[in-house]
Order: structure tokens, then C-alpha cells, then sequence
């Protein structure tokens, strides 16, 4: 989970890892890219031997969070730095991942990317300056 989160406003985790509606932050292009990482998550999973599945992983996660950020930063009185924390903290972890990618590994980013886009994500629904 977004580390202050731990206990509190926890979603349940998609099984199988799929992204549905209910993570829509109604951004055609972040939904999009929100879609792609439950996909290769999963593919993650499918294959946690394969270091090009989890390399892959990790680019699109690190262009996405900064695609993301770019975003969220021009919403006036948006808490733009801890938002970018959250990403920062979970990717700091996440590169360090090396093949092969245990299950406990797995279920924490599972876990993590589904109360992000609910708990935080959805915060700045709505909010976007410029179109998405």
C-alpha cells in the first residue's frame, strides 16, 4: 500500500489482476496506462523468471509516474509533492526487484498500485488543468 495507508481505506485487490471501471480516474490516457501496468503486473506473475517481462515493468511504471506527476503538479493547491512521494517511496523498492520476482514481492505491488489509484489518484479526478 501507499505507506500511510497501511490499515486504513483498503480496496480489495483485483483477482484475476485486471483493471476495471471501478479504477477509473476518467483520464482516457492515465486509465490507458493504468490498464497496461495491471496487464504486465500480471504478465509479471504469469512469468516471474523473465527479467525482460520486469524490466519492462519497471520502464513503464517510471514513465508513467512521470507522465502522472506532470499532471497532478499544475493542479493549484493539489499536494503534488507527497503524491510524488508515494510514487518515489514505492519505486525505490520496486527497481530493486531482480528475477525471480516471489509471490510476496508480487502481491505487495499487486497491492500497492490498487490502493494508489483509489486513494490517491483519485483525488485529483476531475482536476487536470490541460486535457489528458
Amino acid at each position: 500500500t501507499d505507506f500511510g495507508y497501511r490499515g486504513k481505506l483498503a480496496h480489495p485487490v483485483p483477482e484475476p489482476y485486471v483493471w476495471d471501471k471501478s479504477f477509473a480516474t476518467d483520464y482516457p490516457q492515465i486509465d490507458a496506462e493504468h490498464d497496461v501496468l495491471f496487464q504486465k503486473i500480471l504478465a509479471v506473475s504469469q512469468h516471474p523468471e523473465d527479467a525482460a517481462v520486469l524490466e519492462d515493468l519497471k520502464r513503464l511504471l517510471k514513465e508513467h509516474f512521470d507522465y502522472e506527476e506532470g499532471k497532478f503538479c499544475e493542479i493549484p493547491h493539489y499536494s503534488c509533492v507527497e503524491h510524488k512521494m508515494k510514487h518515489y517511496k514505492f519505486f525505490v523498492i520496486f527497481e530493486q526487484q531482480q528475477v525471480p520476482v516471489g509471490c510476496e514481492e508480487i502481491n505487495w505491488t499487486k497491492n500497492w498500485l490498487a490502493q494508489h489509484i483509489k486513494n490517491t489518484d483519485h483525488q485529483y479526478k476531475g482536476r487536470f488543468l490541460t486535457p489528458v
